[in-house]
């Protein structure tokens, strides 16, 4: 998920986020770490820790790895191009979120991904200086969709409510077609009568695949707490990811519960969105940030915890390379900035990657007992 302005973006479910400079990255985040300047990533990665479909996505990141491990252990081998249960399930559950809008005469695929741009972009231009208009489906969607229905004129701030409710539900897409199906609600909608959109969708119910009936408070602790179980049994030695994650998404539901937070961030005045936005990271902290040489630092972190999340990035680049074919390490890149450049030359050689003992993958693969991991590249 790409910024408009500040060429950085957002990896969604691995919680680091790229800012595109080759400055060295503390010295970027003191002289122009403003958080101005890249309001659109830390929107998308609170996203992540407030959103049940954004954490019902990192629950089916979770099911994919332990699906990948579970191939390993069982054949011996790893096959590149893998392809199991888990993606397609994932697969699934993206599909059942996206359609075509005909009737906008847009050629692109719509879903859930929009709506998450949609609300980081419209924070960005209110608290950002130099945020231009940009015309992408991605980012207009939710306006193109209301005028379609015939309401031109409803305030920016009832469409990123709309919005921020359809991602309490596992089909967004489908939920704001159903929303528009409710008179009560489009009464509300055609008087711009804010206050009365956001209590009213506050009470709504939310559709999820396995529950009913639940207020967006409800399904919000139901998917924080299935994660957490995940998590707990999943990743071996990430016991500080497992706590942050839970310090986190605690800090959230304490402080946000019963609220639409995004929502909330944009009718606050520029001075108290930030303040807010600013008091949120500082409590939470950012687990990695990197620059475009992929030179990496923790946030609000000690040594202990940032290692660990480099770990769960070096686990995202494993999942991006086991779907696919290559022959190269996926992480020579971070090795190139973070250890000895030598590590480049990693490759796979009759089967299995040669690197250093202790580089950063190799610690990765051991840590899950599959250090002398063999690849069938098909």
């Amino acid at each position: 998920m790409k910024s408009v302005i500040t060429h950085g973006s957002y990896k969604t479910s691995y919680f680091y986020i790229k800012i595109y400079t080759k400055k060295d990255i503390q010295t970027w985040l003191k002289e122009d770490g403003n958080i101005a300047y890249w309001i659109h990533e830390i929107i998308h990665y609170l996203q992540d820790l407030v959103l049940p479909y954004n954490i019902n996505q990192i629950l089916y990141k979770a099911i994919g790895f332990e699906e990948v491990i579970s191939f390993i252990n069982k054949e011996g081998y790893l096959k590149l191009d893998f392809n199991d249960n888990w993606s397609q399930q994932y697969n699934d559950l993206k599909a059942l979120s996206v359609k075509t809008f005909g009737s906008l005469n847009q050629n692109e695929i719509s879903g859930a991904r929009d709506f998450l741009e949609y609300i980081a972009y419209k924070i960005e231009c209110k608290l950002s200086p130099n945020c231009d208009e940009v015309s992408q489906c991605r980012y207009e969607l939710v306006d193109l969709f209301f005028k379609d229905r015939g309401f031109p004129s409803t305030s920016d701030a009832i469409k990123i409510c709309v919005a921020e409710f359809c991602l309490y539900n596992d089909k967004p897409l489908d939920t704001l077609y159903r929303l528009f199906n409710d008179k009560n609600l489009l009464i509300l909608i055609n008087k711009n009568e804010y206050q009365e959109v956001y209590k009213y969708l506050m009470s709504y119910p939310v559709v999820a695949f396995d529950c009913e009936n639940l207020k967006t408070e409800d399904i919000a602790v139901i998917r924080r707490e299935k994660l957490i179980k995940k998590l707990k049994c999943q990743y071996n030695g990430y016991d500080a990811i497992v706590k942050w994650i839970i310090r986190a998404t605690s800090f959230i539901m304490n402080n946000y519960s019963g609220k639409f937070l995004f929502s909330d961030i944009y009718n606050m005045d520029t001075t108290n969105s930030k303040i807010e936005l600013k008091k949120i990271i500082e409590k939470i902290g950012i687990p990695l940030v990197l620059n475009s040489q992929n030179q990496c630092i923790s946030v609000g972190f000690d040594e202990k915890e940032e290692k660990q999340f480099i770990n769960f990035y070096i686990m995202r680049k494993f999942m991006s390379f086991v779907s696919h074919k290559s022959s190269c390490c996926p992480i020579c890149d971070l090795c190139s900035t973070n250890t000895i450049k030598k590590y480049l030359k990693c490759k796979i050689k009759k089967g299995i990657i040669i690197g250093e003992e202790n580089c950063y993958y190799n610690r990765f693969l051991n840590n899950y007992g599959i250090c002398n991991l063999k690849y069938n590249i098909i």
